[in-house]
């Protein structure tokens, strides 16, 4: 706001130093005007924009690669490459993923299925939430020659929902049920998009019969390979303290002072899930009351090893039909 006089002299070049004083150039003073005042600059959180922006360069772009909660490589939680959480479900988000669900469908695991039924719509919003094209398809299975009940992939809620609503308690009549039928139903018969990864989860509470056990164990080997994965869902355990409970309750009025030990034939379903699940590169899930059906089935759709972050989008999947604790 102060005015600098710069006095310009000319010298050499032939000038004789006295050009400048023979210039008529009078003398202007700086206005006089009062300072004005700016106003404050409102603050803004911009921390939503950025998130979004940065989601969609990542997304517009086929993945990003960063570090820290951003998607990327390492451990981050958006989309982005590389063998962290947000790696890999970049990569479902890209490539599929679609989940068959393998139901024993005779009259002991009526409390299960509807457990199944009662949060199925909160199951599928679940697994959109990470994998928004992801579908679901269901099979419910009996005895040996018993028709199956077979829902195809789809990514609608309400078709699963209403497949289930309409599944009626098949007879079994016999100890270990067709399981090697409705897993090469699952795996053979769906139609699984050629490069979405695959999964399968079988649910139940018998073992397969004594002579189908290698053929389905070769079966679950060569769905493995095909980017394919098989786990298991071992419901006995919850079957059988529900039984007691039940009995007590109804027998004697009261709650059983301690439940019995798992019989052995139960042990036994225990044992051939295992290997089953093992075979087939997933994992096994053992019911209890504080583990419920739908929550276990979102988390083995993903992967045992991103048990963590999974469960934080299972919010409301606790509980369930009438049978849940």
């Amino acid at each position: 706001r102060e005015l600098i006089m710069v006095n310009l002299e000319a010298g050499g070049g032939g000038g004789g130093g006295n050009e400048m004083q023979d210039l008529d150039m009078p003398e202007v003073p700086m206005p006089d005007t009062a300072p004005q005042q700016m106003e404050q600059p409102t603050a803004v959180d911009t921390s939503q924009a950025v998130g979004l922006a940065n989601d969609y360069v990542r997304a517009a772009g086929g993945g990003g690669i960063g570090i820290g909660r951003g998607g990327g490589m390492g451990s981050g939680y958006g989309h982005g490459i590389g063998s962290g959480f947000g790696g890999f479900i970049g990569e479902l988000r890209r490539k599929g993923l679609d989940v068959v669900l393998v139901i024993d469908g005779t009259g002991s695991m009526k409390l299960i299925i509807d457990d199944v039924k009662a949060k199925m719509e909160q199951l599928v919003q679940s697994i959109h939430r990470l994998v928004p094209i992801a579908r679901i398809g269901i099979i419910v299975f009996g005895g040996k020659g018993e028709k199956m009940d077979i829902q195809p992939l789809t990514l609608s809620p309400q078709k699963l929902s209403a497949f289930l609503n309409g599944i009626q308690a098949k007879g079994g009549g016999e100890w270990e049920e067709d399981t090697l039928g409705a897993v090469e139903a699952g795996i053979n018969k769906m139609d699984w998009k050629p490069y979405a990864k695959k999964v399968v989860v079988l649910v139940g509470d018998s073992p397969p019969r004594p002579e189908d056990f290698q053929p389905l164990l070769a079966m679950i080997r060569q769905f493995k390979s095909n980017n394919g994965t098989f786990n298991t869902v071992d419901v006995a355990a919850e079957e059988h303290e529900r039984f007691e409970r039940e009995f007590w309750l109804k027998v004697h009025r009261e709650e059983p002072p301690k439940i019995s030990p798992l019989p052995a034939f139960y042990r036994q379903t225990q044992a051939a899930y295992k290997v089953l699940a093992a075979a087939g590169g997933g994992s096994m899930k053992s019911l209890t009351k504080d583990a419920h059906i739908n929550q276990q089935v979102l988390i083995l759709a993903f992967g045992d090893q991103w048990q963590s972050q999974v469960s934080a989008f299972g919010r409301g999947l606790s509980g369930g039909g009438s049978g849940s604790q």
